[in-house]
């Protein structure tokens, strides 16, 4: 795994983060966030606009309800999938496509019925 993913990974609690949050949590996430490629924008700790676009975004790739809100759900997916993520060469970003999302087995429970 990429060392910045997996040291933002080791400081991420799961830990509810929604819009309007700030502190070492949201800096933890938006790390890890652009380590994935998924977040670009300045690490400023502060859970705006573009870090609720990121986690929309991971909560897709992961299959997961998408709620723009980082949660116990996600804390899971994300630490799982990125277990995945081979540690040499660069982190690209995954496709969104279904064979390719992350498979939650028994953390499926977690994501609310449609």
């Amino acid at each position: 795994m990429n060392t910045c993913l997996q040291s933002a990974i080791a400081s991420l609690e799961p830990e509810l983060l929604q819009m309007g949050d700030g502190g070492e949590g949201v800096r933890a996430l938006q790390q890890a966030l652009q380590a994935l490629s998924i977040y670009n924008q300045t690490i400023d700790g502060y859970f705006g606009l573009e870090t609720q676009q990121a986690v929309r975004q991971l909560q897709l790739l992961l299959d997961l309800e998408v709620t723009e809100v980082f949660d116990t759900a996600t804390w899971y997916g994300l630490s799982f999938w990125s277990d995945a993520i081979p540690s040499q060469g660069t982190t690209t970003r995954p496709q969104s496509t279904p064979s390719r999302r992350f498979n939650l087995g028994f953390f499926g429970h977690l994501r609310r019925a449609s």
